[in-house]
Formats: structure tokens, C-alpha cells, sequence
């Protein structure tokens, strides 16, 4: 029996480092490049700054999750537009790392494909 090496695909696509305001902001508006295929983006919040999400309305300093200085927070695929704003009114600095989807992608057009698939 032959020995077989199955291709695997790493669990990360990318990753950025992006700057929120005092203003509620999603990631895409602030910069960043989601993937199509992104699944969970987690993020790391550098220095001493602070941040607050939400995933449906506009995080102030009261309503929100709070992720705190040296911390990661997450957003879920179906989280990809909240919004994030600098805890403190300055800049924050994050670092984004995008997660590659669990999901198989629909390839339409076969004559597209390219190995790995």
C-alpha cells in the first residue's frame, strides 16, 4: 500500500492590523479586506487600549461587549458587520486575523479550479 500525503489547507487566511475610532465602525469600513470564504475573525486588541462590539447596533461605552487591552475577541461568520469603537474615544489598535470558513465553497464553474483544490 503506498504512502499518501493528503493536502491540507491551513486554518487561517490572512491577517491585518487595523486602527477604530471613537465612531462605530465595521471592519470593512475601517479597512479591512473579509474574505469571502472568512468564517470566525478574531481580533487582538494591542497597547493599552480597550474596544466595545455589537453586532446589530452602535456599542457605546454602556452597551456593548467589551474586549479589554491585551485581549482577543471573536465575531462569527454571521457577525462580520458589527460594529467596534475605541473604548477611550482615541484610536485602537487591532490586529485581525481572519478564520478560514468551515463551510464547503459552491464552485459553479469547473473549468475555474486550480489545485488545491
Amino acid at each position: 500500500m503506498a504512502v499518501t500525503k493528503l493536502k491540507t489547507r491551513a486554518p487561517y487566511i490572512s491577517a491585518e492590523a487595523l486602527s477604530v475610532g471613537a465612531a462605530a465602525e465595521t471592519i470593512a469600513t475601517a479597512g479591512g479586506t473579509i474574505h469571502s470564504n472568512a468564517g470566525n475573525i478574531w481580533f487582538y486588541v494591542l497597547g493599552a487600549d480597550t474596544v466595545y462590539w455589537h453586532p446589530s447596533g452602535t456599542p457605546t461605552t454602556s452597551w456593548g461587549h467589551f474586549v479589554g487591552a491585551k485581549q482577543w475577541g471573536m465575531l462569527t461568520h454571521a457577525q462580520q458587520g458589527a460594529k467596534i469603537k475605541s473604548g477611550d474615544g482615541s484610536d485602537a489598535d487591532l490586529i485581525i486575523v481572519y478564520e478560514r470558513g468551515s463551510g464547503p465553497q459552491v464552485i459553479t464553474d469547473t473549468s475555474q479550479v486550480t489545485a488545491p483544490y
